[in-house]
């Protein structure tokens, strides 16, 4: 009974490497500007299927994250954003409950498929690592990036950008920030801006410049971040070109964006 025993112990060892969960109090930082300075403890998970030699017959999931510590109800709702983010980030039918069931799920996928094709030992994996990236006044500005591969020509790559208002706990979309009556005119200035980093003629119509623009107007991506600097906007992969031209990453300095923002004060 006793052999038994270890003989599953071993076998239970050899299919899991490893599940990992760190959470170590002297892991604590902080992020601050002006009055508004948030604490934050990094997180990691990782758990792993097969005996992951060169990447082949082996499930990797890792995912790295913040966790902010403070008991404002602001704060608890931006670590129940950031959670439900990395929870439900790689298809919004599927709502997993824990990480585990992130990686227990995937697990449960390849085994189908190695079962179905027994030569097979391409390994699957999925890395997401969420960062905290800056504080204006008091806004956060996050930044969770996705790359994994479950099988297929290509992996998976994508970046969301989010900001939360600090006193609210609330993610706060760009338009938000613009005044309504400057929408318009902001969106000509991201034109020229987007036709000089792609080195575009600024009189070339965006529907005759070889990008995506849905109903051939140019827009701003949801993703966004503000910097001390001025706005980063994303736009991901397959988003606005094909996969060759790459993602776009768009900035516009505070300087010209300014008179377009409800608080002209925001970056003072």
């Amino acid at each position: 009974m006793k052999r038994i025993g270890i003989l599953l112990f071993l076998l239970l060892a050899l299919t899991y490497c490893s599940k990992k969960e760190e959470n170590t109090s002297d892991n604590i930082q902080t992020l601050g500007a002006d009055n508004y300075t948030v604490s934050f403890e990094h997180k990691d998970f990782e758990k792993k299927y097969g005996d992951c030699v060169n990447e082949e017959n082996c499930v990797e999931v890792k995912i790295h994250y913040p966790q902010l510590l403070s008991g404002t109800e602001a704060i608890r709702q931006i670590n129940d954003s950031i959670m439900s983010l990395l929870l439900n980030e790689e298809d919004e039918e599927m709502h997993y409950q824990s990480f585990d069931d992130i990686a227990d799920t995937l697990i449960a996928e390849y085994k189908s498929v190695q079962k179905e094709f027994e030569d097979y030992n391409i390994g699957w994996f999925i890395h997401k690592n969420f960062e905290l990236a800056n504080i204006v006044k008091n806004y956060l500005s996050v930044r969770n990036e996705v790359i994994m591969y479950t099988g297929g020509a290509n992996d998976y790559y994508n970046i969301d950008l989010l900001v939360f208002n600090l006193n609210t706990g609330k993610q706060i979309e760009f338009e938000q920030l613009v005044r309504e009556d400057k929408l318009n005119n902001l969106l000509q200035l991201g034109e020229q801006e987007f036709k000089k980093l792609k080195g575009l003629s600024p009189d070339i119509n965006i529907d005759k410049s070889g990008f995506w623009f849905v109903d051939d107007q140019f827009y701003f991506p949801f993703n966004y971040n503000l910097t001390d600097s001025g706005f980063v906007f994303f736009y991901n992969l397959y988003e606005i070109a094909p996969r060759s031209e790459g993602y776009t990453e768009l900035f516009i300095p505070k300087d010209k964006i300014k008179p377009f923002l409800k608080n002209e004060n925001l970056f003072d």
